[in-house]
C-alpha cells in the first residue's frame, strides 16, 4: 500500500492546533478582563472621546440609563458578567448604578487620587473654619467716667469713633449735644456686624439695637454720626436732652466706609 505524504497529514493537524490556541487565548483574555476590577476601587472611562452607555442589565439590548463622558471616574461595584461578546462590569457614577462594557474601563486602584467631582466624598467631616472676627477698637478698661464721651466729636455729616463711659441712650444723645453734635445715628458692633440706633426714629427702626445692644451700662466703643448743619436746622430739641426729628431719619450712606443703616440692615 502506498504511503501518504507526511505533509498532507500534518497540515490539517497544525491548522487545528493553531485555531485552538487562538480560541484559548481569546477565552483567557475574557477571563482576565472579567477579573481586572475589584469592588471598592475606581476606574477611568476610556472610550476614545465618545460616551460610555450605562445600561440597566449586562446586555446591549438593556435600557440605557445614562451616558458617561470620556475621562470620567466611576466606582466599581460587586458584579461582572459575559454577554453579547462583552465583559460587563457593575458600576456607580454620579448617583446612577448599572452595567457598562468593561472593555472601555481602565482601573485606577484603591489608592489613586480621584480627579472627578462625582466621587463619593470621605465620611470624615471637614473641620469647621473659625470665623475671623471683625476688627474693633477695644476701649480702655479704666479712666472713662459714666456719662462721659472720650474722643473727638466727628465733624457734621461724617462718622467718627468715640468711647462712651456708660449710661442711657438719652444721656449719650444729651452729652453729644452738649459738645455740639446733633446726633444722627450711633453704631455698635455685635457678632461682627454693625447695629444702629437713630434718636427719635420709630420703634421698628431701633428694634435691632434694643434686642442686640440695649442700654450701654459699661464702657463701649461706638461710631457716632452728627447731622450736617442743614439737617440740624430741621430738628427740634426735645425735653430730656433727646432730639426729635420732623420726619423719618434717613439711614447714613454706606459709601466711603460708613457703617450700614440702623438696625444692622445691609
Amino acid at each position: 500500500m502506498p504511503r501518504r505524504p507526511l505533509a498532507r497529514v500534518a497540515a490539517p493537524i497544525l491548522v487545528a492546533f493553531a485555531l485552538a490556541l487562538v480560541i484559548t487565548a481569546g477565552m483567557r483574555a475574557d477571563v482576565v478582563s472579567a477579573q481586572t476590577f475589584t469592588p471598592g476601587t475606581q476606574a477611568l472611562v476610556s472610550s476614545d472621546g465618545d460616551s460610555l452607555r450605562l445600561r440597566s442589565a449586562p446586555t446591549i439590548s438593556a435600557a440605557i440609563i445614562t451616558s458617561i463622558p470620556h475621562g470620567s471616574v466611576v466606582n466599581i461595584r460587586d458584579g461582572s458578567a459575559q454577554s453579547d461578546g462583552y465583559t460587563w462590569q457593575f458600576i456607580e457614577w454620579s448617583g446612577a448604578i448599572g452595567w457598562v462594557a468593561a472593555n472601555y474601563l481602565v482601573p485606577l486602584g484603591a489608592s489613586t487620587p480621584t480627579p472627578s467631582a462625582t466621587v463619593t466624598p470621605s465620611a470624615t467631616p471637614s473641620p469647621t473654619p473659625t470665623p475671623t472676627p471683625t476688627p474693633s477698637v477695644t476701649p480702655p478698661a479704666t479712666g472713662v467716667a459714666t456719662g462721659i464721651i472720650t474722643g473727638n466729636i466727628p465733624p457734621p455729616g461724617k462718622p467718627g469713633l468715640i468711647t462712651w463711659g456708660g449710661g442711657s441712650m438719652e444721656a449719650l444723645v444729651a452729652t453729644a449735644a452738649s459738645r455740639g453734635c446733633n446726633v444722627r445715628s450711633i453704631y455698635a458692633t455685635r457678632n461682627g456686624r454693625f447695629v444702629g440706633y437713630s434718636p427719635g426714629a420709630p420703634a421698628f427702626v431701633n428694634a435691632g439695637w434694643v434686642s442686640q445692644v440695649g442700654e450701654l451700662t459699661t464702657i463701649s466703643a461706638l461710631v457716632l454720626s452728627c447731622h450736617s448743619p442743614s439737617q440740624a436746622a430741621a430738628t427740634t430739641p426735645a425735653t430730656g436732652g433727646t432730639t426729635t426729628t420732623t420726619g423719618t431719619p434717613s439711614a447714613p450712606a454706606t459709601a466711603g466706609g460708613q457703617p450700614p443703616g440702623p438696625g444692622g440692615n445691609e
